[in-house]
């Protein structure tokens, strides 16, 4: 491949019939130039080219290092939380086991008074409409002793006598 260059400027040189040797001396001088000049500047920048990829390449990998390290301590970070996830949450349902159990014994408490208080309001209450039924009953059938008795009295003269004496004797 090196050797291609020179070797098309030769051949189109003697293929155009002109040819002598010395008309490739300007431009072998020409291309000698061109390419000593390029290989100079070439060799003088591309150490510099290179260090600076380099550099950037330095920096783009540390950086990733870094990025590495802060990935490596959310992950241990998040590690962590995922593995108190489970300590907290069992925890949680504890603590709702507890409260359920507190609040199961003091609604069973609430219960157990409200029924006692209406036990006792019950009772109460049958007490009165039994009192209030044995004052009726007792107060019917002493209209009706009043009344039998005052038939009683109105049909037999001999105890309406007796009855007007002894309420005389009473005045």
């Amino acid at each position: 491949m090196k050797y291609l260059l020179p070797l098309i400027f030769i051949t189109d040189t003697f293929a155009a019939g002109s040819g002598h040797i010395t008309d490739l001396i300007y431009p072998a001088i020409n291309a000698t130039i061109f390419f000593g000049g390029f290989l100079y500047l070439a060799v003088k920048k591309l150490p510099g080219f290179f260090a600076s990829n380099a550099k950037e390449i330095e920096d783009i990998f540390n950086k990733a290092a870094e990025k590495a390290k802060e990935a490596d301590l959310k992950l241990e970070t998040f590690k962590s939380k995922i593995e108190n996830v489970e300590s907290d949450m069992q925890k949680v349902i504890n603590d709702a086991e507890i409260d359920g159990n507190k609040f199961e014994e003091k609604f069973q408490t609430e219960t157990l008074d409200s029924l006692e208080r209406y036990k006792r309001d019950m009772n109460r209450k049958l007490e009165s409409e039994k009192t209030e039924a044995l004052q009726a009953l007792n107060a019917e059938l002493l209209n009706s002793v009043i009344q039998e008795a005052k038939k009683s009295i109105q049909s037999d003269t001999g105890l309406q006598t007796k009855a007007a004496d002894k309420l005389l004797k009473n005045l």
